[in-house]
């Protein structure tokens, strides 16, 4: 056996592995001579195999940074621990050893050898001496701990500093910037009245000074000048034989504390107020059903005094089916945590009432509810007023039925005026085409001079037009034509000129431009370019 082979069985035997890494090629040769991985020398050809395949995912960057650094000159050598998976598919930790062996003429590394030791027991003994000494340190740092963290859990709702016998500050919760001496929150130690108030000696209502006087607790509370409440406490320290040490001095401000309960002072009145002023009766009950309070205004609805009832339940005041239904709401609130509303009647001392309740709860901070809140509005009047309303409804749908009935009526007797008038029509029309034109024509066919027949055209023309559906078409649609514009306007539709209308109706040619201009007018014809002739012959004729 040669030298190398009793070398790599007695590294084997120590659990090591040897690997060969060529740089130019890549190539990653590992001798797994101890079987700890659990692989053949050809199973990994490359650095990036190896990475890839056996180094645990959380390793990989650093290891290959590891190596960068290596071929890159900036490290001679390699040291780092990682995991590589073994056989059996499990994890163990690795510290890779490696240096370079071969080298260009530049100086950059050619090869490099190195070494896989199997360093899992190392880490396993390495864990439970950290957890034991971590289990030690937290047992020994506990009550130091606890007392550091609820002093700085304080931080920043207190001062709290430590001085002692010779009034030195020894510690303080807080990084006091804004006295310059400070610097952290382990402070150097120095007199707490130069510290904190730049003096040369100790105040004269120092309530360090009263507590280690008297070796009790000193407390009072302070109004600052910027208008903040600070409280004031000194707690001496003693040893065992009862010798003051020090005093713990602790400085709260209460300022929003005040403030709030201020405001807290000033909402109860404002609610007392509003409960005693409000015109709505309000009642409170606890959870079990018992009345807590009540205002004036419920007092004055439904008979009672507060102190009548504070303390009873429904049942002992209203008739069981109001308390029933009381009872039956508050309950739903007390088990769904929401509001519930109804509408109901009650007939008290002072008469019949009727309400809109609502019923809601009334909770703490927590969500938690504790009593339930009762506001019933009074919406009597607004009852009686529907009431009223109905029944006016009701007399009015009956005026309407009779309107309707006379409506009805009213048309008939209209359509029975409009065939009347209609018939009217129809025999003056008859007695003018049978008993008045004839006559007419009769006269045309005698000895009559110009101006006679001109007339005698007009007339004809004229009674023609009593019996022609346009002139009463244009009286009916446009009522406020004169009796002179209805002339122009019939003259007009025969195609007469203005000067012959004006020969006609003797007035002068400019009386018709007047009478014409006024026609396109009441027609609607202003700035149209509609011709007034046409537009009169377009006008529809009525059915005889």
């Amino acid at each position: 056996m040669s030298l190398n082979e009793r070398l790599y069985q007695a590294v084997g035997v120590c659990g090591i592995t040897i690997y060969n890494w060529d740089l130019q090629t890549d190539g990653f040769l590992i001798a797994d001579y101890s079987e700890t991985i659990g692989i053949a020398e050809k199973e990994i050809d490359s650095r990036q195999h190896f990475l890839k395949a056996l180094v645990h995912p959380d390793d990989r960057d650093r290891v290959s940074e590891a190596y960068q650094l290596l071929s890159e000159r900036k490290d001679e050598t390699i040291a780092i621990e990682y995991r590589i998976v073994t056989k059996g598919n499990s994890y163990k930790w690795f510290e890779d050893r490696g240096k370079a062996v071969e080298w260009n003429n530049r100086g950059y590394p050619l090869k490099v050898s190195g070494v896989l030791v199997d360093i899992s027991d190392r880490k396993m003994v390495e864990e439970k001496l950290k957890n034991g000494y971590l289990e030690a340190l937290t047992a020994l740092e506990k009550v130091k701990e606890e007392k550091h963290a609820i002093l700085l859990g304080l931080r920043d709702l207190a001062r709290i500093h430590f001085v002692d016998s010779n009034f030195q500050m020894i510690w303080s919760n807080r990084d006091l910037t804004e006295w310059p001496i400070i610097k952290d929150q382990l402070v150097s130690p120095d007199y707490c009245y130069k510290i904190l108030h730049n003096s040369t000696k100790p105040c004269s209502d120092c309530i360090a000074a009263n507590a280690m006087i008297s070796g009790d607790l000193h407390e009072r509370e302070d109004k600052l000048d910027d208008g903040r409440s600070i409280i004031k406490r000194g707690s001496p320290v003693k040893d065992s034989a009862g010798e003051v040490l020090g005093v713990v001095q602790i400085a709260l401000d209460v300022t929003a504390h005040r403030k709030t309960e201020e405001d807290l002072k000033t909402t109860d009145q404002f609610l007392q107020s509003l409960l005693k002023n409000s015109p709505t009766p309000i009642c409170l009950s606890s959870t079990d059903g018992r009345i807590s309070i009540v205002n004036p205004a419920w007092e004055g609805i439904f008979g009672f005094k507060n102190d009548e009832v504070v303390g009873k339940f429904f049942d002992d005041i209203f008739p069981p089916k109001i308390a029933d239904r009381f009872n039956y709401l508050s309950k739903k609130v007390l088990r769904t945590g929401i509001q519930v509303e109804l509408e109901q009647s009650v007939d008290s001392s002072t008469g019949l009432h009727h309400f809109h309740t609502v019923q809601f709860p009334l909770q703490d901070t927590i969500g938690k509810t504790f009593a339930v809140g009762t506001i019933s509005v009074d919406v009597t009047a607004r009852k009686l007023a529907e009431q009223e309303l109905t029944d006016k409804g009701a007399e009015l749908s009956r005026k309407s039925q009779q309107l309707g009935e006379m409506n009805t009526a009213l048309r008939v007797l209209l359509k029975q005026k409009n065939e009347d008038q209609r018939e009217l029509e129809e025999r003056m029309v008859s007695n003018v085409n049978e008993l008045v034109l004839p006559y007419v024509h009769k006269l045309k066919t005698m000895r009559l001079n110009e101006e006679q027949m001109s007339y005698l055209e007009i007339i004809e023309t004229h009674l023609k037009d009593i019996v022609d559906p346009f002139l009463r078409q244009i009286t009916s649609q446009y009522p406020h034509m004169t009796a002179r514009e209805l002339e122009v306007a019939t003259l007009v539709r025969e195609g007469k000129s203005n000067k012959e209308i004006a020969d006609l109706l003797r007035i002068s040619v400019n009386a018709v431009e007047i009478h014409r201009y006024n026609l396109r007018k009441k027609l609607g014809l202003q700035n149209k370019k509609i011709n007034l002739r046409s537009y009169l012959l377009s006008l529809n004729k009525l059915s005889p």
